[in-house]
């Protein structure tokens, strides 16, 4: 019901059992209560948490939710992008940064890594590749053709020949980011990737942890230095 409305879930912390009663001799505890906001709202506030509250005075735990923006940025790691293959210059790219270090042993395959994906930074900034902003061009730029009469048939044609490609490019990205294997290829289900990456974000994001001396610390930097010290 919920996916079919397109609800997502927030992160929570907390016991999730929201309710306790009784049935005859046995507790009984349920998950009565969620706190879900759809697509937008999630994206609108990325940082938006649920906890779920002591249970005392009544058979229903209190949850609170903190709805909530964060300006905070932290530096992006590095992620392939299947949209890349085929791009002009990418192909030239990775083999320049792979074979800069043809001499060294493969014990500094590293090195190799590493200017490999310097090389494509490089020249992912000279080439984007935001396929959503290329939809919303070529959408324009066929409408527009649709009223000029000298736009040629071969001309708009290959607009939609075009925004087809774009379409599949922006299907194949989020396809790549929700890590949803049981879709095929060729199936455009952008919407559904993107909830998908949308609520697979706020299951991995560590809103609490408990340090070396079993203390609960619940800010970004707390969490931060406590997984640093761990590892």
């Amino acid at each position: 019901m919920l996916k079919n409305c397109g609800m997502l879930d927030f992160p929570y912390k907390g016991n999730s059992f929201s309710w306790v009663g009784k049935r005859r001799t046995s507790k009984v505890k349920c998950k009565l209560d969620r706190a879900v906001a759809n697509e937008e709202c999630h994206a609108l506030f990325t940082h938006s948490t649920v906890e779920f509250l002591q249970l005392w005075g009544s058979d229903h735990r209190p949850v609170l939710a903190r709805i909530q923006s964060s300006v905070r940025r932290t530096r992006k790691n590095f992620r392939f992008n299947k949209r890349w293959i085929g791009k002009p210059g990418f192909k030239e790219a990775v083999i320049s940064g792979w074979g800069q270090f043809d001499e060294i042993p493969l014990r500094n395959f590293h090195q190799k890594v590493t200017s490999c994906r310097n090389k494509i930074s490089s020249w992912k900034k000279q080439n984007p590749t935001n396929s959503s902003l290329l939809i919303k061009e070529l959408k324009d730029k066929i409408d527009l053709a649709q009223d000029d009469e000298f736009t040629t048939t071969e001309e708009l044609e290959d607009l939609r020949r075009q925004l087809i490609l774009a379409f599949r490019e922006e299907n194949t990205f989020w396809k790549q980011k929700s890590r949803d294997q049981w879709d095929k290829d060729g199936d455009r289900n952008t919407k559904f990737h993107h909830a998908t990456t949308k609520q697979r974000r706020a299951q991995n994001r560590i809103i609490s942890i408990k340090d070396k001396h079993g203390k609960l610390v619940e800010s970004e930097i707390e969490v931060e230095n406590v997984a640093v010290q761990y590892f």
